[in-house]
């Protein structure tokens, strides 16, 4: 009984919120029609604001990509910074051997330059004896020569002599 009375009352109170609900869509067709009668121009503000709606997601899309762009950026940077310290503390290492390589080839050359500079006074000296040696040599050879010159002269003159008293 308590359901019989309550069936009448429920629909009473629900029969209008249904109606409403399924004339809602109609009832905003109507005031779509009515408000195209009353503003011709009322689709193209629609359009306006689709393309503007569509601006504004294109907008939002260009701060994302922005967005990204700048984590992107500041990943490379950290990247960077990382890699230039590694290329600096490498290049430290190579510099700190470099220079006591360097230093050590210094020290050596120095070396090198007293040593040579010591021998010069003992190849000048060298230098002067080769020349007076070779003056002495070309003296003796001079010398030879003429020895050689005279010994022929002999010879040929022994030679004629001992053809004269053989006879021939």
């Amino acid at each position: 009984m308590i359901i019989a009375a309550l069936v009448p009352v429920a629909l009473l109170y629900l029969l209008p919120r249904i109606t409403g609900l399924v004339a809602t869509p109609y009832r905003l067709d109507q005031a779509v029609v009515h408000a195209d009668a009353y503003n011709p121009g009322l689709h193209q503000v629609v359009e306006h604001e689709k393309v503007t709606l569509a601006a504004f997601d294109a907008l939002d899309q260009v701060k994302t990509a922005l967005a990204n762009v700048r984590e992107t950026d500041a990943q490379v940077a950290r990247e960077l910074e990382r890699l230039i310290g590694q290329i600096t503390a490498n290049l430290q290492g190579t510099l700190n051997t470099a220079h006591g390589n360097v230093g050590g080839m210094l020290t050596s050359l120095n070396q090198l330059t007293a040593h040579l500079n010591a021998l010069h006074g003992p190849v000048n000296g060298a230098s002067a004896a080769v020349k007076a040696d070779r003056d002495s040599l070309a003296r003796i050879l001079a010398e030879a020569r003429a020895t050689a010159a005279e010994v022929k002269r002999a010879r040929i003159s022994a030679e004629t002599s001992a053809s004269n008293v053989s006879g021939e």
